[in-house]
């Protein structure tokens, strides 16, 4: 499981990449990630993220005054990279779900 240290430095790469962007999806590529919420995971499609903080170990990404939030596990990571990258990435390994963005936003 990272440790505070490691989370704070993925919180302030998150803040760098996503803070002022626009959610164009939320696909969840894991069915274990996904838990029973109100409201639904989808609602965050179209909203802007606000800001990325962190909570005891677990990352809150706001967008829009609702949150996302992520829990990395063992050997939990988060990668980071352009649509293009988004378009490479397999759907195998540990991956848990994807939040791609609109392009310019």
């Amino acid at each position: 499981m990272p440790e505070l240290p490691e989370l704070d430095a993925v919180v302030g790469l998150l803040r760098g990449r996503t803070v002022g962007r626009r959610v164009s999806r939320f696909d969840i590529v894991a069915f274990s990630v996904l838990k029973t919420a109100e409201p639904p995971h989808e609602s965050l499609v179209g909203r802007t993220v606000t800001s990325v903080t962190r909570r005891g170990k677990f990352l809150l990404l706001e967008v829009d005054g609702r949150y996302a939030v992520v829990h990395l596990a063992l050997a939990g990571w988060v990668k980071t990279g352009d649509a293009a990258l988004a378009k490479r990435a397999s759907s195998s390994g540990p991956l848990a779900f994807r939040l791609p963005f609109h392009a310019g936003t």
